[in-house]
Order: C-alpha cells, then structure tokens, then sequence
C-alpha cells in the first residue's frame, strides 16, 4: 500500500527511473543510427563489420529498455488509479457512516424528548 511512509516516493522515484530508461533507449538507438550511418558514408568493408553487430546490439537494448520502462509506466498509472479508487470508496463509506451516526443521534434526542413529555 502506498500509505506507509517513503511510499509515495518510490513511486514517484521509479516514475523517473522509467523516463529515464526510455531516454537511454532512445539515445542507444540514436548511437546505432550513427554508427551505421557514418560507416555507410566512409564505405563498406569487411574489417568493420563489429560496427554493424554493435549497432544491433544498441538497437536491441534500446527498444528492450523503451518497452520496459513504458509496461512500468502504464503498470504504475493503473496501480494508481485503483489505489484512488479504493480511497474514494472509503471516504463514500466513512460519509455514509457519519450520516448514519448523525441520523441516529438526531432520532436519539427525539425519542429523549419524547420521552420527557
């Protein structure tokens, strides 16, 4: 539960820690486009074929970290809207309580009062 204390932010850290993956995903495949990019520009030969599996390498890690941390994004926005959820219902059920306990002592002093009469 999100009520004990530092819970809010470890929430609020690993909302940074998903944004921050992602840029790094973007930032491996931005390398691996440049990689590939300035190799095709000098020419192709076969002594820099390590440029090309290490591009591939970048875009596969790059594209794991985005879909990651974007799953834990999406996984953390649902938590959060059950958690309101939850608390809305509780606050529903605690004003309905109050009602009943208000109601109850009104119907308490009316009954006194007739009581007295």
């Amino acid at each position: 539960r999100r009520n004990d204390a530092g819970g809010e932010n470890s929430g609020k850290r690993g909302s940074m820690n998903s944004i921050l993956f992602i840029i790094v995903g973007l930032y491996l495949i931005y390398l691996a486009w440049k990689l590939v990019s300035e190799n095709l520009a000098v020419g192709i030969r076969g002594d820099n074929w390590y440029f090309y599996l290490a591009a591939v390498v970048f875009v596969l890690v790059g594209i794991f970290s985005i879909v990651r941390s974007v799953l834990q994004l999406k996984a953390e926005a649902a938590r959060s809207k059950r958690e309101y959820e939850e608390f809305l219902r509780e606050q529903r059920e605690e004003e309905e309580l109050l009602a009943k306990a208000k109601y109850l002592e009104e119907e308490t002093k009316r009954s006194e009062e007739d009581g007295d009469e």
